[in-house]
């Protein structure tokens, strides 16, 4: 009788097939862990930058482009240093910076745009994102 020699794999072969495995599974695991890392600093990141654009949107719809009186210069100078806690429970935090010398001094230089910005923290206070934009003031103070 004639008996074959290449029948099935031998275990020096199905364990050197594992060996390989696991040094390519060696390999990429570094890579899978800092893509998730990754992942994740990007979604704070977006969630960050979603809460300043409603903090400013926000702002914006107190102080519309539209109105011809009322957006006072005053009154946007009040809301300096405000400070909102992000509704998702992500834990951070938006601060409104209006920088007292974006106001016009003279009556004169009105309707004019102010630009603030909003600075949203993380609840360690590490920085994540700043977003700024323009609002329009058209008086110096609500009483003018």
């Amino acid at each position: 009788m004639f008996q074959r020699d290449d029948e099935g794999f031998s275990l020096v072969e199905v364990l050197m097939a594992m060996f390989l495995l696991a040094m390519l599974a060696l390999a990429v695991l570094p890579l899978i862990i800092g893509i998730t890392k990754v992942s994740a600093q990007n979604e704070d990141a977006a969630a960050a930058n979603s809460f300043a654009s409603a903090q400013l949107a926000d702002l914006r719809s107190g102080f519309p482009s539209t109105a011809r009186t009322g957006n006072s210069c005053e009154v946007l100078l009040a809301l300096d240093g405000r400070q909102e806690t992000d509704p998702a429970g992500t834990g951070n935090v938006a601060t409104l910076d209006v920088p007292l010398v974006t106001c016009p001094s003279n009556e004169a230089f009105y309707p004019d745009a102010v630009e603030v910005s909003v600075t949203v923290r993380d609840s360690s206070g590490v920085q994540l994102v700043t977003a700024s934009s323009l609002i329009l003031v058209t008086e110096q103070s609500s009483g003018s």
